[in-house]
């Protein structure tokens, strides 16, 4: 039974004469997380949103281009299929503090090796091999900032907000910003959410 059809079903489990039920009413949506282009081409195929990490805008693009190619196999319109992008932000006054904040986990995902391969693909090969240098010596501060900038919102929220901008533009229907902290970790990533928030009731 396929995950749909077994999240439609009100009978989920039944041993030694006791029977579990659990009334769903509509099925959850099914996401997909993906990094590769097979499991994004999935997406397009089977899933009614994708999630995508660690990206630029110009991977979102592609990322798009390659759902459609999975819906239109699988007959399905590829408007169904919710597009998402993590984003890692850190909204700062002092913009090396912000940079620094970031670099530490982009040398750790730089150093996975499927991460690594994805960063390799949108032209970040050379970035993201130093970055995991860098990681690998416990030396984050020598991850490149040019890294950094290509993958995260940095700093100044004006520039931030025109950032995640593209990403919608590049097709992004949902751009989740992910807040790094700096400094002390509850001010610093509410600083961030308020800074990015479209309609903030308080302000940073």
């Amino acid at each position: 039974m396929g995950l749909r059809a077994a999240l439609s079903d009100r009978a989920v489990a039944e041993a030694d004469g006791f029977r579990l039920t659990l009334a769903l009413g509509e099925p959850p949506p099914i996401w997909v997380a993906a990094l590769g282009d097979r499991m994004v081409a999935l997406a397009g195929e089977v899933a009614d949103g994708v999630l995508l990490n660690w990206c630029t805008p110009e991977r979102v693009t592609r990322a798009c281009g390659l759902i459609a190619e999975g819906a239109a196999r699988a007959g399905r319109d590829p408007a169904a299929v919710t597009v998402a992008a993590y984003v890692r932000a850190c909204i700062d006054a002092d913009e090396e503090v912000a940079v620094a904040a970031l670099k530490e986990p982009a040398g750790l995902y730089a150093s996975m090796p499927h991460y690594r391969r994805q960063l390799e693909a949108i032209g970040l090969g050379r970035l993201a091999a130093a970055a995991a240098e860098a990681n690998g010596r416990g030396r984050p501060e020598e991850v490149p900032e040019e890294l950094v900038r290509a993958l995260c919102l940095v700093a100044d929220p004006e520039a931030a907000m025109s950032r995640l901008a593209e990403f919608h533009r590049a097709g992004a229907d949902l751009a989740v910003v992910y807040p790094v902290p700096a400094r002390e970790p509850v001010s610093s990533v509410m600083g961030t959410i308020l800074a990015l928030a479209p309609s903030p009731v308080l302000q940073p």
